[in-house]
């Protein structure tokens, strides 16, 4: 994994890299003493394994990588073995880069944690932490922790003395999604009417691995653009016209010429094979119950003209011409408060501005985010913003 492979997350790459210097020089790193560990969070599909991958090829340094959850085991001693053996082993291949995937899985919230050998795993990964600290001036290792629930991690690995810094990557913004577009179409066979701009404005809420699987059913729909209708055209004569899709593709396969490869060879994929896989590729945050853009439009909404204009010259004159806010100093998005009777229009009007401006949509309703418990609203108001 190369490190031009990760785009569009260059900032929590760049500061992760701050981490590591310590750890490249390894006079500087006997004088400080204590290696950086880091947490990585984000929704599914960022990759952060990717991170990991791209920083060790970066900094020439071995990687050991694990999952959480093989560590897990339904035999008293057994997961705190494992965790040990890890870290010996991380020790001994130092100056190294020890990424465990999967954290929450391995070290829930002790509330959560019920069972008592999930609480000894907890309280073992603290004290490899910890002995490493000790053994830090001859055995310079990295820790890169990285979950999907950062909540539902444990606090106590959440501390200063647990993970240095946390870091977040988050889902990726219309030019990030350009750049990984342009990294994952590198190798494909693509017609000169593909435009990454435009696609990255259609994929609202996709990540990384998003992403791979539109260029991959992009490159399947391209296929059968080519083959379906040369089955069409042949003269097979053991099928019959009520046998169905099936047999017909069945008979392809049976039927199919090698020579017509050659006539292949200038066939690529188009933007249409793109906006048609779109339709069968959803997004993450879509999957999770996060609505992305509305297929709500202006003429959806009636007699709210001049409010309209309002949202428009507020929301989306700036998206459409971001360098006149940026030269003005106003570097803050706008922040619209509708208000009126209830059954008004309200939410078809903000679903109807964010299908006009591409942007992803979140509907939250304030009475659902409403608890009588202490630190609660605050625990449910986290996830919509981050």
């Amino acid at each position: 994994m190369m490190f031009q492979d990760v785009g569009g997350n260059e900032e929590p790459l760049m500061e992760l890299f701050k981490l590591l210097v310590h750890i490249r020089y390894i006079e500087l790193f006997r004088r400080l003493g204590v290696g950086p560990r880091v947490l990585l969070h984000g929704p599914p599909g960022c990759r952060m394994a990717l991170f990991a991958q791209a920083v060790a090829k970066k900094m020439e340094l071995p990687i050991l990588t694990v999952s959480a959850p093989e560590l897990v085991s339904d035999i008293t001693g057994e997961p705190e073995k494992k965790l040990r053996e890890l870290f010996e082993q991380a020790v001994s291949r130092a100056p190294c880069i020890l990424f465990i995937d999967k954290l929450d899985a391995l070290t829930p919230k002790k509330e959560v944690a019920s069972m008592y050998m999930e609480r000894r795993v907890l309280s073992q990964l603290l004290t490899c932490m910890n002995d490493l600290n000790s053994l830090s001036i001859s055995a310079p290792v990295l820790v890169i922790g990285a979950t999907t629930r950062l909540d539902s991690l444990d606090p106590a690995l959440r501390r200063a003395e647990s993970f240095d810094r946390l870091l977040c990557l988050r889902i990726p913004d219309e030019g990030a999604r350009f750049k990984i577009l342009s990294i994952l179409c590198t190798n494909l066979k693509l017609a000169a009417d593909v435009d990454f701009t435009q696609l990255a404005r259609l994929t609202p809420g996709y990540v990384i691995t998003d992403l791979i699987a539109l260029c991959r059913e992009a490159s399947k729909t391209a296929v059968n653009r080519l083959l379906l209708p040369q089955l069409e055209s042949q003269n097979i004569t053991d099928v019959q016209n009520d046998q169905g899709e099936l047999e017909r593709l069945r008979s392809m396969l049976r039927n199919g010429d090698p020579q017509r490869e050659e006539q292949h060879a200038d066939f690529c994929i188009v933007m249409d094979d793109f906006r048609e896989s779109l339709a069968r590729v959803q997004s993450s945050a879509h999957l999770d119950g996060f609505a992305t853009v509305p297929g709500v439009t202006l003429d959806n909404v009636g007699a709210l003209q001049d409010i309209w204009e309002e949202l428009d010259m507020a929301i989306l004159a700036p998206l459409r011409s971001s360098e006149q806010p940026e030269a003005l100093g106003l570097r803050s998005p706008a922040k619209v408060l509708l208000a009126g009777p209830p059954g008004c229009g309200k939410t078809l009007l903000a679903k109807a501005v964010a299908n006009k401006s591409g942007l992803n949509f979140i509907y939250v309703k304030g009475t659902e985010l409403l608890n009588m418990d202490v630190g609660v609203l605050a625990i449910s108001l986290k996830p919509v913003y981050v």
